[in-house]
């Protein structure tokens, strides 16, 4: 959630200035003159900040915006506690403020009265950054100011005032505000930086979008909002964000909106963590509803800041794609892209049990290409134009969506103008349905080029594609080292040239925009590989899918100009088309009957220059998702197992749901709707031993299980009650665990039962099964009877085989389970009594192996048909 171009400007070649709040560009005396401030300042030592204390806490809430500092409340009189020191045109006040561990401290000062000609700065003496000089031309009505964060530890504040004044200023120092989140980037593929291919199209809409900060009570807080238009297109400084971001006068007046916070390049490995900003706002309009806030900031965002006010539409048609731009969890500015229709929430939003939104009155979007999360909240929902149509108010972490409150519900949601952007927003009543962006003259141009291709075949064209905003006049392309040339008609001055680069070199481009008001240039070092082998990539939003979600899976080719997919090897179970982008659609076409590894291959070809790309997808499917193919437990401890992408069957069973869910016969209420609700089941079956009594335990994941009896597998999904019964279930073993035990059930000995599991509210995960008996008895220790049972015919021609044991006639059940060669179980029966013959015709021909297994001893053969 930030918005700062993030400008240095080398100073007396060791000191570098932040360009933050409106103010005059000077330089603090203690960075520019050495009169002994170091060893004389006073300093006010906070202590040490408790970092995962604060972060833990604040998981506790995780409705309320990123909160990122704790405030420490003083009243600090800067002239009677600072140390003076007497100049040649006036005094000098400094104090210092020190905590061992914080990562940045900010000043909220409740009286701030200057004369003209006083100047404040605030500054970190070793890193020689500072903020101001801020002026009397700072002051507000209340004479209050907010100054932002300075990254670091420690921070100096330090007064002038000039001699011959016509009053003394006042510096009062009501709250410090001691950070305690690391502004490091979070290194992951979710986000996307508003610089990298994603953003290229949107370059002029994120000069809108900021970084702001405010405090309420004694935290900071941090959310994303956006400058937007009216229809009087004159620059007026109104601030979309979220009403549960920023909802009290108090808190308004406190915020800090920052420009342009942004990495330069794609994926850039340097974060320049100093800020344009502008302090204090007042509270113009807001409401729960919705959830929008419309801030008046105090300060008119310069020029130099590049403002642009974003167009909105209160259209609610047609809306066929969408992003937002955005600044999550202290981070640059990011983006994230909804290929799909926006669609209308059509229900209640339940925020809480006292603050609830209406049906219609959010926009709901699951985004395609990067995410958002906390302190992405307040950034705006842009349609296919760039125009605001709602402002971030939450999300869904399990689905993905997230919700947007609409503008158009906004617009006109109260009769009351602080409860509604229509009287803001379109102040010569034209009762306008959108309008346009706006941007201010004096604004110099951003340089801003992309191409497809960064390693590429020398001797080859490469197209240079301009995003350049703010009325470009004219363009320079500059190419270091000069071994290169343009084609196709292009020249240094195109607007999209067509470079040709004639040598093996690593090529640094520079782009120089200019318009009336300045010119401004983007370098990208190093930026075009050239040479005789180039890298074939491509672009999947995953590599592992769940077998009943891989439907229209897209793969995007990049790194070459012609494409081939290699794809026999999937075409058993996958489809697969391409369009005219070379872009491969896969989807499922044959159901699958365990986990499968898709391995497809992608050549690409530029020039005379070829390279191929592996793309491995994994397919999960868990292979006792379905009852007919449950996993056969041994006693003792069995597993790992998973339960990740199982689903549920057509008129699978579930236990009853009781009060007492840690006993032997009930579930818990998942969601307390009083229904149960299994999501992530999985089957596993096991024969009882010969005493009949056995305990299950399960650990890992939080689980439920239940015992079904039925003659066969079938039996339990067929919707009839009087062909299965449920032994046993358990939901938590006891209130201290969420693990399920079925403890000392008794079983008809020799019998085959059945065991559901299920993840509880649907958790997926890894877990272990341990098969008890409780009397001793251990499958493992039967004995393995391989040469006492006898099939014949042996090849059979029909697929029917008499059998014959050399003992052990008196047992009269068994349960026979056959196998492929690899080890599949293919099918399986239960012959009750032990009868002479079996029938396997339906088996192809081929070779088994067929397993007989009774109370106490395992019966095993290799069997064969060949008609």
């Amino acid at each position: 959630m930030r918005c700062s171009i993030i400008l240095f400007t080398a100073l007396l070649t060791v000191i570098s200035t932040i360009e933050a709040q409106v103010y005059t560009k000077d330089i603090p005396y203690g960075l520019k003159h050495t009169f002994g401030l170091k060893n004389t300042i006073p300093q006010l030592e906070l202590g040490r900040i408790d970092i995962e204390k604060n972060i833990e806490e604040d998981k506790l809430s995780p409705s309320t915006p990123l909160a990122y500092c704790n405030y420490i409340d003083t009243l600090i009189d800067l002239k009677q506690v600072g140390n003076s020191v007497s100049m040649e045109d006036g005094n000098v006040w400094t104090y210092k403020i020190y905590t061992e561990n914080a990562t940045s401290i900010n000043l909220y000062l409740n009286r701030f009265l200057l004369p003209e000609g006083a100047k404040l700065f605030v500054y970190e003496e070793n890193s020689r950054q500072y903020l101001g000089a801020f002026t009397h031309k700072n002051q507000k009505s209340n004479r209050t100011l907010q100054i932002a964060d300075l990254t670091g530890n420690e921070l100096i504040i330090e007064y002038f005032e000039p001699t011959n004044v016509n009053f003394e200023g006042e510096i009062i120092i009501k709250s410090i505000g001691v950070g305690y989140r690391d502004i490091n980037e979070v290194l992951s593929s979710d986000f996307i930086d508003v610089n990298c291919q994603d953003g290229n199209e949107w370059q002029l809409e994120k000069h809108g979008v900021c970084k702001i900060t405010f405090k309420s009570d004694l935290k900071g807080y941090q959310c994303t909002g956006t400058l937007i238009n009216t229809t009087s297109y004159d620059g007026t400084p109104y601030f979309l964000t979220a009403n549960h971001c920023i909802s009290e006068e108090n808190e308004a007046n406190t915020a800090i909106v920052y420009f342009n916070y942004e990495k330069s390049e794609c994926e850039g490995t340097t974060v320049v963590a100093t800020n344009q900003t502008v302090s204090g706002a007042q509270l113009t309009a807001t409401s729960s509803k919705t959830d929008f806030t419309l801030l008046l900031l105090d300060e008119t965002p310069p020029a130099s800041y590049q403002p642009y006010y974003a167009g909105w539409s209160r259209y609610e048609d047609n809306i066929n794609s969408a992003i937002t731009i955005h600044h999550p969890s202290e981070m640059t500015k990011k983006i994230a892209i909804d290929n799909d229709p926006v669609t209308s929430y059509p229900f209640v939003l339940n925020w809480s049990a006292t603050n609830k939104s209406p049906t219609n009155s959010h926009w709901q979007v699951k985004f395609d290409r990067g995410i958002t999360i906390s302190g992405s909240s307040g950034g705006p929902l842009l349609n296919e134009k760039g125009q605001i149509i709602g402002q971030l108010h939450g999300g869904d972490a399990t689905s993905g969506v997230d919700f947007y409150g609409k503008l158009s519900e906004s617009w006109d949601l109260n009769i009351v103008n602080s409860q509604r952007l229509k009287t803001w927003l379109d102040p010569l009543n034209t009762d306008s349905m959108e309008i346009s962006g706006y941007f201010p003259d004096g604004i110099i141009p951003d340089a801003h080029f992309s191409t497809d291709l960064k390693s590429v075949c020398y001797n080859y064209p490469i197209e240079f594609k301009n995003y350049s905003v703010f009325d470009v006049q004219s363009y320079t392309w500059k190419v270091d080292p000069p071994y290169a040339h343009f084609v196709n008609g292009t020249d240094s001055s195109s607007t999209n040239p067509v470079i040709q680069f004639d040598s093996t070199a690593t090529y640094t481009i520079n782009l120089q925009a200019k318009n009336n008001f300045g010119i401004n240039q983007q370098i990208f070092t190093d930026y075009i590989e050239a040479g005789n082998t180039i890298e074939t990539k491509y672009n999947i939003d995953e590599n592992s899918y769940c077998f009943y979600e891989f439907n229209d899976i897209e793969i995007e080719p990049s790194g070459a100009v012609n494409y081939y997919w290699l794809t026999d090897d999937i075409d058993e179970y996958i489809s697969s088309t391409t369009d005219e982008n070379s872009h491969l659609y896969l989807s499922l076409t044959n159901d699958l009957d365990s986990t499968y590894l898709a391995t497809i291959k992608l050549i690409g070809e530029q020039g005379v220059c070829v390279d191929t790309a592996e793309i491995q997808l994994n397919i999960i499917y868990p292979s006792n998702d379905n009852i007919i193919n449950s996993t056969f437990l041994d006693f003792g401890v069995n597993g790992p197992f998973y339960n990740y992408c199982a689903t549920t069957e057509t008129n699978e069973p579930t236990p009853l749901i009781g009060d007492d869910c840690d006993g032997k016969n009930f579930w818990c209420d998942d969601y307390g709707s009083g229904t149960l609700v299994i999501e992530n089941t999985t089957w596993f079956s096991f024969l009882a031993p010969q005493n009949g009594n056995v305990t299950i335990k399960t650990s890992g994941i939080n689980s439920q299980i239940a015992i079904y009896e039925a003659d066969k597998a079938e039996d339990i999904i067929s919707g009839n009650l009087n062909k299965y019964s449920i032994v046993a279930a358990n939901d938590d073993y006891s209130t201290t665990t969420n693990n399920a035990q079925i403890d000392s059930v008794n079983l008809t000995p020799g019998k085959r039962y059945w065991l559901q599991f299920d993840g509880y509210q649907g958790d997926e995960g890894s877990f272990f099964i341990e098969l008890i008996d409780n009397l001793g008895t251990d499958i493992n220790t039967y004995k393995l009877q391989e040469n006492e049972l006898l099939f014949y015919p042996n090849p059979s021609k029909d697929g029917i085989f008499k059998i014959m044991f050399t003992n052990e006639q008196q047992y009269q059940r068994f349960q026979v389970y056959i196998y492929n060669l690899n080890g599949k179980l293919i099918g399986e029966d239960i012959l009750i009594p032990f009868t002479e013959s079996i029938n396997l015709s339906k088996l192809s021909n081929g070779l088994y192996v067929i397993k007989l297994i009774s109370e106490k001893n395992i019966y095993q053969t290799r069997i064969a048909i060949i008609r």
